[in-house]
């Protein structure tokens, strides 16, 4: 974690890349978004840095801008017409995760 910014800067550059080639494709570019942290971890090799506060807050931004991003995707309108699928399969999703969570943290 020597410098910050270059692991910024790379980021942004990759996200802009991704997110041209995705919007050609007709790709969100939430999706773009989440490739980018993904391409950027194995890139610097910061799989070691698990630990680094540096790396924490720079996440944390990131799902920041993530937020941000879906919030202005999604209108009041959208998610009313969407009720099944975000109160049913939503309220199903935590259920499960947080299920195969507290089954996994017996084992650990």
């Amino acid at each position: 974690m020597d410098s910050i910014i270059l692991y910024v800067i790379g980021a942004l550059g990759i996200s802009i890349i991704l997110n041209l080639v995705l919007k050609r494709l007709g790709v969100s570019q939430i999706i773009g978004y989440i490739l980018t942290g993904t391409i950027i971890v194995y890139a610097f090799d910061l799989k070691a840095y698990n630990h680094s506060h540096s790396l924490e807050m720079l996440g944390e931004f990131g799902i920041v801008f993530l937020m941000f991003t879906i919030g202005l995707e999604i209108s009041l309108s959208k998610m009313n017409t969407m009720k099944k699928e975000i109160f049913g399969n939503g309220m199903m999703q935590v259920l499960y995760s947080s299920s195969s969570l507290s089954h996994y943290s017996l084992w650990f």
